[in-house]
């Protein structure tokens, strides 16, 4: 299961480099970028 946990897929890639990206069109950190998606209501473990 921790593997699972810290396994960056290719999904996880392409949203981190979306923030990575609108933080530098907005000149701000990447934590100040809000996600506005909705989660999963239910994660399949």
């Amino acid at each position: 299961m921790a593997k699972r946990l810290a396994d960056q897929g290719d999904e996880y890639r392409r949203h981190r480099q979306e923030v990575i990206e609108s933080a530098e069109e907005y000149g701000c950190d990447v934590e100040d970028i809000k996600y506005e998606r909705e989660y999963p209501g239910e994660i399949d473990w």
